[in-house]
Order: structure tokens, then sequence, then C-alpha cells
């Protein structure tokens, strides 16, 4: 009896480290930045040729894609197209285009034709290219000090739902970064090897504990 549960045991703790493996693979992170707008309501209605811009973002990381929160009317989405444009001269940084046909109320997600570096001061432009209307959500102005949205050249005291992002990493691809940081506020001698051992040992202790833990339940099976 008390080599079952031993073997019960060991089989569901193989299954969580071969899901905690999995995960650390595929998990990815891919949210660059958030100007941290609620979509509350509407912070621009863009008529057909329509373009508002949330000017100035400044850009703490790289980027190239664009979440904008969207309302279409209870109609399918006109194509529109997402601008990035330096705010000291007006510079096209980047651009991206959204197809038609996105449902009502819906999160877009817009990839740029190039990454956007970080240190950067630049308009986010959504400009309607279709034939229908098109809500782009956001919140009250103060929802983001210092940037605002212009909509036709004329200020408006809104804030637009911005999310940026950039290509995903899984977890695992990311240790080695976080390995390197770590090693910064320890003593001087200890560096990222320290942590890529300790986590080898790991990775060699919990089969060789579950092993012995096996021989030790037969033993006692047989005795």
């Amino acid at each position: 009896m008390r080599s079952w549960a031993v073997r019960s045991f060991l089989a569901v703790a193989a299954v969580g480290l071969v899901c905690l493996l999995v995960v650390a693979a595929t998990d990815e992170r891919d949210l660059a930045f958030t100007l941290g707008v609620a979509p509350g309501g509407v912070a621009a209605d863009l008529p057909p040729g329509g373009r508002a811009c949330q000017t100035p973002v400044a850009v703490p990381a790289a980027f190239d894609g664009v979440e904008v929160k969207l309302g279409t009317h209870r109609r399918p989405g006109p194509p529109f197209e997402v601008e990035v444009v330096a705010s000291d001269g007006g510079q096209t940084v980047a651009t991206g285009r959204a197809a038609a046909g996105y449902p009502d109320n819906t999160v877009v997600e817009v990839e740029l034709a190039r990454e956007v570096p970080a240190g950067s001061d630049v308009d986010v432009c959504v400009a309607n290219r279709g034939r229908g209307d098109l809500a782009v959500y956001g919140g009250p102005e103060l929802a983001k000090r210092g940037s605002g949205v212009r909509v036709g050249g004329n200020d408006v005291p809104t804030d637009m739902t911005l999310v940026f992002t950039r290509p995903g990493s899984s977890a695992a691809s990311l240790l080695p970064t976080v390995f390197d940081r770590a090693a910064l506020f320890r003593p001087g001698w200890v560096g990222a090897w320290v942590f890529w051992l300790l986590a080898g040992l790991v990775l060699l202790a919990v089969p060789g504990l579950l092993a012995g833990a096996l021989r030790s339940g037969n033993k006692d099976t047989r005795g």
C-alpha cells in the first residue's frame, strides 16, 4: 500500500516538473509598456479620413506593435492605420495597417513595419482609412499627465488606451538576462555562472530524489 502511494506521489511530481518546463519554454512576455489609461469611454471619434494622435508619448522600451480598443457602431470595422511620428519634427518613425472586418468594441493589435527605439518621444496616431465611422476608446486627459489627444489639429481633453508590444520571449529564454542582472546585486565573486550551476543542480537533484524515494518505498514494502 505504501509503495503504491509513493509511486503515485512520484508520478504526480514528475508530471508537475514536466508541466513547469513546458510553461517556461512556451509562456511569452510581449508587453513593452502601456500608458495606463483604462478604456472608460470614447477618446476620439474618427469619420472616414479622420486622424487622432496621442502626443507626446515617451518611449521607455522599444516596441513594434500597438494595441488599440475600437468601437465601430455595431458594424464591421473599417481599415485603419497606426502612425508613429517623431514629436520633435514630424518625421515618420513607423507605420502599420489593420484590415477591415474586426468586430465592434474590440482590441486590435497592429504590427508596425519597423521597431520604434527606446528613449524617444513620439506621437502615436490612429487614422481611419475606411468608409465607416471609428471610435477610439480611452479616458480623461488626467489619466496620462503630460500627454493628450489631438484631433484635426485641435486638442481634446482625453487620452487614448494604447498598449505597446514587442516580440514575445519565453520565460526560459529570459533566464540569461535574469541571471546576469541578479549577479549585479551579489558579491564580486558571484557571477551569472553561479545561478546556472544552482539551476543545474536543482534539475539533477529532483530526479535523483525521486528515484531514491522510490527505491526506499520498494525496500519498505519487501521488508
